[in-house]
């Protein structure tokens, strides 16, 4: 990949808005680009999720923004050079629950976003991030960006319908976007522990606090874990090669499958190093509600993204795990002093 440095002097002198940025991946996204002198603008529904950045080069603007209107975006479009959209519901069982709900925070900010850009004019570079299980369940793996879509839940059809509608404004020559979908990210940071934030990060904090780890089933299914400062990298590569990912979706993972099982014990036994006891692992029957989706296998060529915007996954899934799990136990002893 291009040096990160390079990438992000890019964004030297750019106006830049990140929805979500007191989230996850939000957050780090933020982090990453307040090294840069440009104009940096924080969107959150709450200003108190925001967190306290030290030495930032970037020029802050913090707005408590509801990006479901339409006069919203039309402000911050015609400020902002580039827009990494990345405030979402992430949960699927709660899309599952109130539908509506899911589609007003998933949907209709970006259709209200990409209206901005048509009754304006005005042509920000859009960052998306998707997910990868918008394609179902898959029959072989490795997956790329050429299998049909067939979600078989309401929050992965309903990224698919926002992709949908990115699409066509880009061909429709309204917008200039890109769509990341991401594997399963994992990896410490704000809100790294939620319930949220997929399985790894969870079990990781349980495995830390001595906690017995459970795996539904066998645990034999496969996944494709990439570890967030790589996903934040390839989201700094989108701006930078723009023309070449405008309205295209992208898969965005390490490429290397390995089972819940296995990633659960290395979780296990790097947290027994730290604690210096031992972390039990007990395989147990799953709930009646699960979803399908829990048990698809799943690996991503990455080729494509890494031929457009030369970009790929430096960190390996047990050093990943390592520094998930050394942020985490440095988090638990600053809060006890």
């Amino acid at each position: 990949m291009t040096g990160i440095n390079k990438i992000l002097a890019s964004y030297a002198g750019r106006s830049i808005a990140v929805t979500g940025a007191g989230g996850y991946i939000g957050s780090a996204l933020v982090e990453a680009l307040k090294s840069v002198e440009a104009t940096l603008y924080r969107l959150s529904g709450d200003l108190k999720n925001l967190p306290q950045l030290s030495d930032s080069q970037a020029v802050l603007v913090d707005v408590e923004a509801d990006i479901s209107r339409k006069d919203t975006w039309e402000r911050l479009c015609e400020s902002v050079d580039i827009i990494f959209h990345l405030a979402a519901q992430t949960n699927v069982y709660k899309a599952w629950e109130d539908p509506e709900a899911d589609w007003k925070v998933n949907v209709l900010p970006v259709l209200n976003m990409l209206e901005a850009c048509r009754t304006t004019e005005a042509k920000p570079a859009i960052v998306f991030t998707g997910t990868a299980t918008e394609v179902g369940l898959t029959e072989e793996v490795p997956v790329n960006e050429d299998l049909k879509d067939k979600p078989i839940t309401i929050y992965d059809v309903h990224k698919l319908a926002a992709e949908n509608y990115l699409k066509a404004y880009c061909a429709n020559n309204y917008a200039r976007a890109t769509v990341l979908r991401l594997a399963n990210v994992y990896g410490y940071g704000q809100g790294s522990k939620n319930s949220g934030r997929g399985v790894i990060n969870i079990m990781a904090a349980r495995a830390l606090a001595g906690e017995e780890l459970t795996i539904y089933g066998d645990g034999k299914y496969l996944r494709d874990y990439v570890y967030k400062k790589d996903v934040i990298n390839a989201l700094l590569c989108c701006w930078p090669n723009i023309d070449a990912l405008n309205g295209k979706e992208f898969l965005i993972a390490s490429g290397i499958g390995i089972t819940l099982e296995d990633a659960v014990k290395k979780i296990a036994s790097e947290a027994e190093k730290m604690i210096g006891t031992a972390v039990n692992v007990r395989h147990v029957s799953a709930p009646e509600n699960i979803s399908p989706i829990e048990y698809r296998n799943f690996i991503a060529d990455i080729s494509a993204f890494r031929e457009a915007s030369d970009w790929r996954p430096e960190f390996a899934f047990e050093e990943g795990i390592k520094e998930l799990l050394k942020g985490l136990e440095n988090e638990r002893k600053s809060t006890q002093n």
